[in-house]
C-alpha cells in the first residue's frame, strides 16, 4: 500500500510538471490564451498590464481598459480605452472576455470625512 501511494504521488507530480511545461510553451507561442480587460487606469492597473505583457507564459492577452471618459475627450495618455462604465455591458455582450480585472483607487473621497 505504501509503495502504491509513493508511485501514484510521484506520477501525479510528474504529470502536472509536464503539463505545466507544455502549456507554458503553447502560451508563449500565442496559443491557449485568455483575453482580459482591466477596469480602471490608475498606476496599479498599468503596472499589472505591464507585468502581464512582459510574461507571455502566463497566457493572458490584454484587450484594453474600461474607464470613464467623454466621447469627445482625447484618450488617456494613449491607452486603449474599450468603453466607459455605462457602455461596458454592451461591450461585453458583443465581445468575448475570459477575465476582467478591477482596480479601484487606493483611497476614495469618503476616506477624508471629518
Amino acid at each position: 500500500l505504501a509503495m502504491f501511494w509513493l508511485i501514484s504521488s510521484a506520477m501525479l507530480v510528474l504529470s502536472r510538471m509536464v503539463m505545466r511545461s507544455v502549456l507554458r510553451r503553447f502560451r508563449a507561442r500565442g496559443r491557449n490564451l485568455r483575453e482580459i480587460a482591466v477596469v480602471g487606469t490608475n498606476a496599479r492597473a498599468r503596472a499589472f498590464v505591464d507585468m502581464v505583457k512582459s510574461m507571455p507564459e502566463l497566457g493572458y492577452r490584454f484587450i484594453g481598459y474600461v474607464d470613464d471618459r467623454d466621447d469627445d475627450a482625447p484618450p488617456h495618455d494613449g491607452l486603449e480605452i474599450l468603453a466607459n462604465y455605462n457602455q461596458f455591458e454592451d461591450f461585453m455582450r458583443s465581445n468575448v472576455l475570459d477575465e476582467i480585472v478591477v482596480f479601484s483607487p487606493l483611497r476614495s473621497q469618503y476616506d477624508k470625512i471629518g
